[in-house]
This record gives C-alpha cells, sequence and structure tokens, in this order.
C-alpha cells in the first residue's frame, strides 16, 4: 500500500460472498483481526471431484452434494445398454416385466375354458372377457397418469397387487358372482403394463439408452410366451383343472413385485 502497509486478501469461500482482508506492516506477523470488506464481492466457485474407488465418484461443493454411479458415467460417456445390464437395476427390471407376463401367457390365455369349467355359459363367458378387456382399456389411462404422481416403478408395483389379488379372488371364487369382480380386477392390473414398461425404463436410465434397453429387458419375456401355455396344459393334465397353475401365477408376481420395489435408480442426485 502507499503507507508502506500490506494488505492481505482472503477467499473464505463464505456465505457472506465477500472478501476478506487484513492490513499489516507485513500481513503475517501483526495478529490483526480480518475483516470482510463489502466493497470486495467475492464469486465463490469451488468445487471437488473424488474418485475413491471404480465404483463411483463425488462431486462436492459448499452447495450440493453429487454421487455419480459407474452407470452415470457411462451413460454421460454415451454408452449402450451394455453400461445398462452392469447394473442390479437392470436386472431387477428384467425378472420383475419377465415374471409379470405369465399373467397372459398362463392365466388368460386359458381364461375361457377355466370359466366353462366352473359353470359359464358361452355367452357369460364373453361377457367376462369383454368385461376383462374393457377395464383392461381404462387401466393404461389410470395408471399412465398415476405414473407421473406415483412414478411409474411404483404404479407398476400397484398393478402387480391388483393382479395377484385378482387372481386369488378368481381361484376361490368357484364361478360365483365374485368371479366378476376378479375379471374387473385383473382387467385394471393387466391393461398398464403396455403403458408403464417404457416409462419405468425412462425413470431409471433415462432417454439415451431407451431402445436399447427396452429391446435388453423385453427378451426375456420370450421364456413365459413359450412356458406359460405349456405349464398351464400340463397342470390341467395333471389336475383337471387351472387353480394350480392360476396359484403359481399369484406366487410369481408377488417375486415380480419384489424386484420392482428393489429396482432404484442409478443416478441419485442429494441435496446435501
Amino acid at each position: 500500500m502507499g503507507n508502506g502497509r500490506v494488505l492481505c486478501p482472503i477467499r473464505p469461500g463464505a456465505t457472506q460472498h465477500l472478501r476478506l482482508i487484513l492490513i499489516g506492516s507485513d500481513g503475517a506477523t501483526d495478529g490483526l483481526t480480518p475483516e470482510f470488506e463489502n466493497a470486495l464481492l467475492e464469486a465463490v466457485c469451488t468445487g471437488y471431484i473424488l474418485r475413491p474407488s471404480s465404483e463411483g465418484g463425488i462431486f462436492d461443493n459448499p452447495n450440493i452434494l453429487w454421487t455419480c454411479t459407474e452407470q452415470q458415467r457411462l451413460d454421460k460417456m454415451g454408452a449402450l445398454g451394455n453400461g445398462a445390464i452392469r447394473t442390479p437395476t437392470f436386472w431387477f427390471l428384467a425378472v420383475g416385466m419377465t415374471l409379470q407376463q405369465f399373467l397372459r401367457t398362463g392365466v388368460v390365455s386359458q381364461m375361457v375354458p377355466h370359466l366353462q369349467q366352473v359353470g359359464f355359459s358361452l355367452a357369460a363367458t364373453s361377457g367376462a372377457m369383454m368385461l376383462l378387456a374393457f377395464f383392461a382399456m381404462w387401466s393404461k389411462l389410470i395408471f399412465g397418469r398415476l405414473s407421473e404422481t406415483l412414478t411409474a416403478r411404483v404404479a407398476f408395483v400397484v398393478i402387480l397387487i391388483l393382479q395377484g389379488v385378482g387372481l386369488t379372488v378368481l381361484i376361490v371364487s368357484g364361478g360365483s358372482a365374485a368371479t366378476w369382480g376378479a375379471m374387473v380386477v385383473i382387467g385394471l392390473g393387466m391393461g398398464g403394463v403396455g403403458a408403464l414398461m417404457p416409462l419405468v425404463i425412462v425413470d431409471m436410465f433415462g432417454l439415451k439408452q431407451f431402445g436399447s434397453i427396452m429391446g435388453l429387458t423385453s427378451m426375456p419375456i420370450v421364456v413365459p410366451v413359450f412356458a406359460g401355455p405349456l405349464m398351464a396344459g400340463m397342470i390341467f393334465d395333471a389336475t383337471g383343472g387351472y387353480n394350480a397353475m392360476f396359484a403359481i401365477t399369484v406366487g410369481l408376481l408377488i417375486v415380480a413385485a419384489g424386484a420392482f420395489l428393489l429396482a432404484k435408480s442409478p443416478i441419485k442426485l442429494i441435496d446435501s
């Protein structure tokens, strides 16, 4: 300074967004107390990037903590579906989406002979199937909207619960009036699957890898397509009915719901 004294500016990174200054004869040994200078505004822009292991990294600054997983790094580098395959989320979704398809292939495909077996006439059977289709149509609209409130993953769990409850009622109803209620609940649970599957993928992984991940998670569905009708036929031959197949499907739906509950987005943004 002009008078021979020393001014030391200090960047404190404080919430006041002002520079600290220390004025003394040498700026080091005077023992003066630093003070904020209102004329010196301080734009705080600091951050730390840590990568403690290959599992992931952390970006930290005074206002936000951002955890960057391996999957997110792959996504930002433009990686395709092979990056998603390495995450538990992908496998939970693949398992859940595959097992829930047994409702269509092992239950709905056998619904007409089952209803006739429990005493429904051909006209009543046709009416029951129309009722199922009607509520399945509305399910797409209902759960498409609910996915915006509950998230697509939670909405998918809800439809799996509806499927399981409806199928359980169908088993115990034995052709009574409750069978009609079972068809309504199964329809509400069944129709939303097609609307929610792509939404779950987008919620979990984003749009960048949507096509490849959607295709990869859909590949295992070939298993219930072939195994569902075959299992139903073999069980009918062995037991003379379809209730055992329906009960197995309820168990598979419970496992599917658990898989969806365990599926968490590999990209997490946490405000500190």
